[in-house]
């Protein structure tokens, strides 16, 4: 489950969870997306790509920002904060 600042729940596929996590346990770091591929279970980088997409879809739609941010040629690159709250 992920959370907005503004307290708004998302619910994530575990691809998601598992996707949004290695990214943001490495804030202000580039991940590349082969890295990345590799980490998610039976992934390639077309999984990837779509596992991203849906996850910044799903924050746009809750009327939040995702700062996840692309780095051209190379992965993905998370600038934000994050503040872990118990279930």
């Amino acid at each position: 489950m992920l959370g907005t600042p503004r307290g708004i729940r998302i619910s994530l596929t575990a691809l998601e969870r598992v996707c949004f996590q290695a990214i943001a346990e490495s804030p202000g770091r580039e991940l590349s997306r082969v890295v990345l591929s590799k980490i998610l279970p039976g992934s390639n980088l077309r999984t990837l790509n779509v596992a991203i997409s849906r996850l910044r879809k799903k924050v746009s739609e809750a009327g939040a920002e995702l700062p996840l941010h692309t780095v051209h040629g190379m992965g993905y690159v998370f600038l934000g904060q994050l503040q872990v709250q118990p279930c």
